[in-house]
């Protein structure tokens, strides 16, 4: 029976996928660290365990992989996320980084997550959100962007839509800091009283 590869490489894809979208990042890491071993030459593999590094805010390791990533797949669209995750860039640079990978894969939400998340540290909060719209637009289950929405839905006086949201972090259980969680409810409560 002949393998197929390229079910083999989606099937593997949708694993670490779903395993960081439910903020599995240890199993994610594992399973990464195989796939490496059979798939040298994947870069989407080393660009999951730069996304690992990053939303760990692990800076050694996000320098690690940035290297990688620009040594071994120079021009690529992982190249350019890799460039605007490096720690210590400048955020319209990021963001400009951000937005020449996009013009590489329109459809990869990874990149709309990333920028959503850059416009949100910048405190362009109303950006940040048409960002992780656009990112939930090309993959629904996108998890990921719903505690940083819910911050931003905060931030701008939208609580319904940051309630929604918070109920979409508890119907899809996600395995998130219940902390963040409380804080975000507890500033929709202040917010609600004044």
């Amino acid at each position: 029976m002949k393998r197929d590869f390229a079910m083999e490489r989606i099937l593997n894809f949708q694993h670490v996928h779903l395993l960081i979208q439910h903020r599995e990042f240890n199993q994610a890491n594992k399973f990464l660290e195989t796939l490496l071993l059979i798939e040298p030459s994947e870069s989407l593999w080393y660009f999951f365990k730069l996304f690992i590094a990053s939303e760990n805010r692990r800076g050694q390791e996000i320098e690690t992989w940035h290297k990688k990533i620009t040594t071994l797949f120079p021009g690529t669209v992982e190249a350019k996320i890799a460039e605007a995750l490096l720690p210590g860039k400048e955020i319209s640079i990021a963001i400009k980084s951000l937005d020449q990978a996009l013009t590489m894969d329109i459809h990869n939400p990874y990149i709309y997550y990333l920028l959503g998340n850059y416009f949100r540290m910048d405190g362009d909060y109303l950006n940040a959100i048409k960002c992780y719209q656009l990112c939930l637009a090309v993959d629904k289950e996108f998890l990921l962007v719903y505690p940083n929405r819910m911050h931003c839905f905060n931030q701008i006086g939208d609580f319904y839509s940051a309630f929604h949201d918070l109920q979409n972090i508890l119907d899809k259980s996600l395995n998130i800091n219940n902390t963040i969680l409380e804080d975000q409810m507890m500033a929709n409560l202040r917010q609600a009283k004044k």
